[in-house]
């Protein structure tokens, strides 16, 4: 009898050790998952940091395991968000416009300005096709649909989604297209002006002439509607992009 008991007691301390052995193990085991989970969080942040600060996208893949198809994931879509706005910061740079109300530019493209109206045109298209997929790449459906490509868990779903949050950057350079329209715009309307009143103006000593006070007077009020449009444009990239950036 007693020799049935102590059987039974040490099947049941066995079973006993094999319970709190295997919690430990499952405890070792969630703090190794969890340890691997911070470290390759850590990394990913890194690398997307590295991103925001040199404005470029390293390809190599640093992190593992699913980590790696975020990563993937995310440096493809900052890869192509970062062409694009580039493409629109470029073509700003090269201010192909600067030179446009010279009295040199008037006396060679004058009076009908064709290679100006082209530039224009060529500004208009860009900013159109920039500014719309900007738009389209931070709507929720599309990070949304981006995240469901991935075919992971919530947990990964949920940190590309979480990272991608450039709406308010979006909604700068919406500003900023809008407030170069206005300057392209001032531009476009003094040389329709111009080319309206061809036979009422010449350039003599790097000088428009006008030889109607009237005229005169609208072309001032024009250029001037230009001017203060490129100051408005002036002091938004000065303060707003810039304090974005920091």
């Amino acid at each position: 009898m007693n020799n049935k008991k102590n059987g039974a007691s040490k099947l049941i301390i066995i079973l006993i050790t094999i319970v709190i052995l295997a919690a430990i193990i499952i405890a070792i085991s969630f703090v190794l998952i969890n340890n691997n989970k911070n470290k390759q969080m850590s990394l990913l942040n890194e690398e997307i940091n590295n991103i925001v600060t040199s404005k470029a996208v390293n390809d190599e893949i640093k992190t593992k395991g699913d980590f790696a198809k975020v990563e993937k994931a995310l440096k493809e879509y900052l890869k192509e968000y970062l062409e694009k706005s580039n493409e629109l910061s470029n073509l700003y740079n090269d201010s192909i416009l600067k030179d446009s109300l010279t009295a040199s530019n008037f006396a060679s493209d004058g009076p009908e300005f064709a290679k100006t109206k082209e530039n224009i045109q060529k500004i208009r298209e860009t900013e159109k096709n920039v500014k719309e997929r900007l738009n389209q790449m931070v709507s929720d459906e599309y990070i949304n649909s981006k995240a469901d490509e991935l075919n992971l868990n919530e947990y990964y779903s949920n940190i590309f989604k979480d990272t991608l949050n450039l709406k308010e950057d979006v909604s700068k350079f919406n500003e900023l297209i809008e407030k170069y329209d206005k300057c392209v715009n001032g531009i476009e309307n003094v040389l329709n002006f111009l080319t309206e009143n061809k036979d009422n103006w010449s350039i003599k000593d790097d000088k428009v002439m006008f030889y109607k006070a009237n005229l005169l007077s609208t072309y001032n009020s024009l250029v001037m509607e230009v001017n203060s449009a490129q100051t408005d444009l002036k002091l938004f990239s000065t303060t707003t992009l810039v304090n974005s950036n920091d």
